[in-house]
């Protein structure tokens, strides 16, 4: 069989490792930081110009605020002030939750133990992703039409699959990206991790070999997924090792979960209106 446009999935998983690993051996990745900067850079170099990425939280109207590692946003509707005030994404931004795609929480590396609660880093990641998602559910949504069209609700047979999209098209797609993962003494399986729950991540990219997806083996049916975990129906994310192409499988489910969103426009009119009360009506209280 054909790998698809020559190796696409192939090629970008060695790119992506080739380039982090250039910039580790620069910089060594000692913080935390770093390690986000070069993701940063890397998401920009492969993201179409529509998107822009960024470090920093995702933030409601009203203040409310989420997240402290990468944020894929509207380009179009929202622009950073990052390139102005500092170059190589050193500012960390605040994002209105309106204009954000996707959340991605980073960690250079993370040890796998005999379940999430034993893995420290991963468990944290999981839970920073599930706190952002929880903030964005918050959001106006923009109905999914075609929901209901999907295979689990028109066939019969089907109806035990989970619905491939969810029900609706501003969800916030959640993922942790770990740069390298290794099992804890003792662990040689990913049988114990369970990453399930509202808000979950949609996917977990865990070094070069290791992908999490929301997807079931469904006996004779075969391996069935969603692109987001909330269509999913089935209670946990699946691990699945895939032999130096999680990055570049784990990017293309990004680049399709975004490509396939469509979010609503940020009311700039309220925020306009708060505003300007604000600085009128805000400083005549203050001077009185």
């Amino acid at each position: 069989m054909r790998k698809p446009y020559d190796d696409f999935a192939g090629k970008l998983s060695r790119r992506v490792s080739a380039r982090l690993a250039l910039i580790e051996a620069q910089y060594n990745f000692d913080l935390g930081d770093e390690y986000e900067v070069a993701l940063c850079e890397v998401l920009a170099d492969i993201l179409p110009a529509r998107y822009g990425v960024c470090r920093g939280s995702l933030v409601t109207f009203e203040g409310e605020q989420a997240g402290d590692d990468l944020i894929v946003f509207d380009r179009m509707s929202y622009p950073t002030l990052r390139s102005s005030i500092a170059p190589g994404f050193a500012v960390k931004e605040k994002v209105p939750v309106e204009a954000a795609y996707a959340y991605i929480e980073c960690k250079h590396r993370v040890v796998i133990g005999e379940s999430l609660d034993g893995s420290d880093s991963l468990r944290t990641a999981v839970e920073q992703v599930r706190a952002a998602k929880r903030l964005a559910s918050g959001r106006r949504p923009n109905p999914n039409d075609d929901f209901k069209a999907q295979a689990p609700f028109t066939q019969r047979k089907r109806g035990h699959w989970p619905a491939y999209l969810p029900e609706t098209r501003n969800e916030l797609f959640g993922a942790v990206f770990a740069r390298r993962a290794e099992f804890a003494k003792g662990v040689t399986s990913m049988s114990g991790i369970k990453i399930g729950g509202e808000h979950a991540p949609d996917l977990a990219i865990l070094g070069d070999d290791l992908l999490l997806t929301p997807s079931a083996l469904l006996d004779a049916d075969g391996i069935k997924a969603s692109l987001f975990f909330s269509s999913f129906g089935y209670p946990n994310l699946r691990s699945e090792t895939v032999e130096g192409a999680a990055i570049g499988l784990g990017l293309l489910t990004l680049l399709h979960a975004i490509g396939w969103m469509e979010l609503l426009p940020i009311d700039y009119g309220r925020v306009l209106d708060a505003s300007f009360a604000d600085a009128v009506f805000g400083r005549r209280a203050g001077d009185g």
